[in-house]
């Protein structure tokens, strides 16, 4: 990554020195609309800041199932109960096949319905961030 120093004002300034020692690095400085130092008049240390734009990202919705009332017992005696009804049809495999999937899939949303969630992105957390977070 090539990170890009934002600030170019002094942040410590006194009578007889100008120091920049506060800095912001950004790798989206193409985003930026306005950074600089703001003068508080309280100390000689200045603070930093930094106005960047985005753009409208759009929430992402997710569709996971939800094991929050699973009770493992009764799915596996309706399992069971279905694989009983289907062994004692005499159909060819591939229709085996497909009726096993179209029970199990009815039997996995009976016990473990499937929810939609919406999930916001966030534009400045990339993965090497998040992997860093977890080192």
């Amino acid at each position: 990554m090539q990170h890009r120093q934002l600030i170019d004002t002094p942040t410590r300034v006194t009578q007889l020195s100008a120091t920049l020692l506060d800095v912001i690095l950004s790798t989206v400085y193409e985003r930026r609309t306005k950074a600089g130092v703001i003068e508080c008049g309280l100390s000689d240390h200045h603070s930093v800041f930094i106005i960047m734009s985005h753009e409208n990202i759009k929430a992402k919705t997710v569709h996971v199932r939800d094991y929050k009332h699973f009770n493992e017992i009764k799915f596996m005696f309706d399992l069971r109960c279905a694989m009983f009804e289907q062994n004692r049809r005499q159909d060819t495999l591939d229709k085996s096949c497909g009726n096993f999937k179209e029970s199990f899939m009815a039997i996995s949303n009976k016990h473990g319905p499937i929810k939609s969630h919406t999930v916001r992105v966030n534009p400045w957390v990339n993965r090497d961030i998040i992997n860093m977070m977890y080192e």
